[in-house]
């Protein structure tokens, strides 16, 4: 489990495995990361009983916000053709493409745990689609609509 006394960037930077084992620059900004380490440690915190639940919840979350290759799987709707329209344009909301095997995979690694309910809203019983649409409306920092492919 990691730290919760690390700073907010160290802790961030231990969260990220995947993106740094790539040898890739992050796509974020300071503010998005003490945000999103936020998220991370609420995480760690519902799920401290098991760590790989907790892994596989950091690596969705980091690669949403922080990952260089956001294009390959992320689409913002209603998005101006223009680039130079695009550059002040304000995202309020984004589809995050996944897998049908990935989604399984995270799912499952989380759903014979108790922290289900709370990582779906209180309900116990609750399905693969429900938990990524309360993940994408309440882990993160930005709504998110995932999009199982």
């Amino acid at each position: 489990s990691l730290s919760l006394s690390l700073s907010p960037s160290s802790y961030f930077r231990s969260s990220l495995p995947t993106i740094q084992s790539q040898g890739a620059d992050l796509c974020c900004s300071q503010d998005q990361i003490n945000s999103l380490t936020q998220k991370l440690r609420m995480v760690d915190m519902i799920l401290h009983s098991c760590p790989a639940a907790a892994h596989n919840l950091h690596v969705v979350m980091c690669d949403v916000i922080c990952s260089p290759r956001q294009a390959d799987f992320i689409r913002i709707p209603n998005s101006p053709a223009s680039t130079d329209m695009a550059e002040n344009l304000e995202v309020k909301k984004k589809e995050v493409f996944i897998s049908e095997d990935y989604a399984d995979k995270v799912y499952h690694s989380v759903a014979n745990s108790p922290a289900l309910a709370v990582l779906c809203g209180g309900d116990a019983s609750c399905p693969r689609d429900s938990f990524f649409r309360y993940l994408g409306n309440h882990l993160t920092i930005l709504p998110s609509n995932y999009v199982i492919t």
